[in-house]
């Protein structure tokens, strides 16, 4: 097939999947009362919710110079949210470009990130919350790992800038710099770079902390329960007590971990391999900071396991 009809059928694919999949997310998942769209969009949503401003800053800016009517709000998520999909699979492509060499190749298999998608966004039926930020968390969090692995700091930089005013756990990129850097690059740049981005995230954090003082909520993370000593780590602790609770963990990235596990030794690229192991502090944070359960909130490190998977099945096939 000529390239441009298949990079046409490419691109309608995205599209249409792209399209699908938010049709879906709407469909199966349902609004936070605490942190209902309108009330994101106003800025009067409960925290830690608020926090995650960028979307709702860009939606506030179009209803303030009346370029987005308020009855137009909900079409205007359903767009970012569509197009946020669409460029994830663009980005994901150009990140899988750097590991598979055949062009072609690339735009297949980042199609293959639909399959993943569903099992922590769409099948959960425990809390089945919609929030705008979590599909545009794993497009830049997929965007920052192709930079740094290029070790483009202009670039990454002013992304990662964006990626913390989205979503907090952005900080998660400045681990997968340090397991990738470590004996790699000498340890004062690297000390320089994670203490730079540790300035910048907790420079973004005081200026939301301030802007939104005063709405309902904790002033840091979501509490379990409001008004009692419950935390989120005995919550979680005890939701791993049962073991009628594994196989619903385990269906995290579409149970794609798995073989990541047991053929880990087959991954060739350091930098991949490397980064896996941001999962235990982002699992410990997740511990502390969220419901476990919420499978969703590991939705940033779909493109890991699965660029792992796929670099695996490779190795495999040859």
């Amino acid at each position: 097939m000529k390239k441009p009809y298949f990079y046409l059928i490419f691109i309608s694919s995205a599209l249409v999947l792209s399209y699908f999949f938010m049709q879906m997310r709407f469909s199966f998942n349902q609004e936070n009362p605490a942190a209902t769209l309108a009330a994101l969009a106003k800025g009067s949503a409960a925290k830690p919710f608020q926090y995650r401003a960028l979307i709702f800053w860009i939606a506030d800016f179009f209803i303030r110079h009346k370029l987005l009517p308020l009855n137009f709000l909900y079409d205007f998520f359903k767009l970012t949210e569509m197009l946020s999909l669409f460029f994830l699979v663009i980005v994901f492509r150009w990140y899988l470009s750097l590991f598979f060499k055949e062009k072609k190749i690339s735009s297949l298999l980042s199609l293959s990130i639909f399959y993943v998608l569903p099992f922590n966004f769409l099948l959960p039926r425990v809390l089945p919350l919609y929030y705008p930020y979590d599909i545009p968390s794993i497009l830049f969090f997929t965007l920052g790992l192709g930079l740094l692995y290029k070790k483009n700091w202009l670039l990454y930089y002013p992304l990662f800038v964006i990626a913390s005013l989205n979503r907090e756990t952005a900080c998660f990129l400045t681990f997968v710099y340090l397991f990738t850097a470590y004996k790699v690059e000498k340890p004062a740049k690297i000390a320089c770079h994670c203490l730079a981005q540790l300035a910048l995230w907790l420079a973004i954090k005081g200026v939301l902390y301030q802007l939104y003082l005063h709405n309902p909520g904790p002033n840091v993370f979501e509490r379990c329960h409001v008004g009692t000593n419950i935390t989120h780590l005995s919550t979680n602790i005890a939701f791993f007590m049962h073991l009628r609770d594994y196989p619903f963990f385990f269906s995290n990235f579409g149970f794609i971990w798995i073989p990541v596990i047991f053929y880990l030794k087959a991954i060739r690229e350091p930098f991949v391999k490397r980064a896996l192991f941001v999962f235990f502090p982002f699992f410990i944070g997740m511990m502390y900071v969220g419901n476990i359960y919420e499978i969703r909130i590991f939705g940033e490190l779909v493109p890991l396991f699965l660029t792992a998977a796929l670099l695996i099945f490779k190795e495999l096939l040859i």
